[in-house]
């Protein structure tokens, strides 16, 4: 059967305890799809629309070709029990598309900062100057920047020990050297 034989009538929705090793959590940041088996390892700002996947059942027995189960996992702990909807596949593709076509592209540069940090001040100044967009991130205000650096920064095997830290494109860059940030940019 093709997405456009799909059945008429929804199937129920999905109730799923997040700790079973059995689903696969889908998100999106919007410039990245991601995948995991844990909801641990789903960010927070990447929790609001994720797609529940149950790997015990092959795709002809979920009816993947027709729907998708979708939940909002804002505020979900490892443990909860949430409620997946399901969603027409074909629905799901087409908002997709259109949010990819019509999202703006994200700034190049991610800045994690401190309030009372003098040089993420100067950085901030400089890019400014220079027309470079950024997103500045203050990793004691928002724990969650807090996490996303130290994910970032562990992947890349850069040591997160102070502010001001970039990323560049998915390049981790330390500290605040205007030559080195214009060139990481490719300017």
């Amino acid at each position: 059967m093709s997405a456009a034989q799909a059945p008429a009538t929804a199937p129920s929705p999905w109730v799923v305890d997040t700790q079973r090793g059995d689903v696969l959590f889908v998100w999106s940041d919007g410039e990245v799809l991601g995948r995991a088996t844990k909801l641990a390892d789903v960010p927070a700002g990447s929790r609001r629309a994720v797609q529940l996947v149950d790997l015990k059942q092959p795709p002809e027995a979920r009816a993947a070709h027709a729907w998708v189960y979708v939940a909002d996992l804002t505020g979900a702990t490892d443990g909860a029990t949430v409620t997946a909807s399901p969603v027409p596949r074909d629905d799901l593709e087409r908002t997709l598309r259109s949010a990819v076509l019509e999202a703006p592209k994200a700034p190049a540069v991610t800045m994690y900062s401190a309030s009372w940090c003098g040089v993420c001040k100067k950085a901030k100044a400089f890019m400014q100057a220079e027309g470079i967009p950024f997103v500045e991130k203050d990793i004691e205000k928002d724990r969650a920047a807090a996490e996303e650096l130290q994910r970032k920064a562990a992947q890349a095997g850069v040591a997160s020990n102070g502010v001001p830290m970039f990323d560049i494109g998915g390049k981790i860059m330390g500290g605040f050297d205007p030559k080195a940030l214009v060139a990481a940019l490719g300017r």
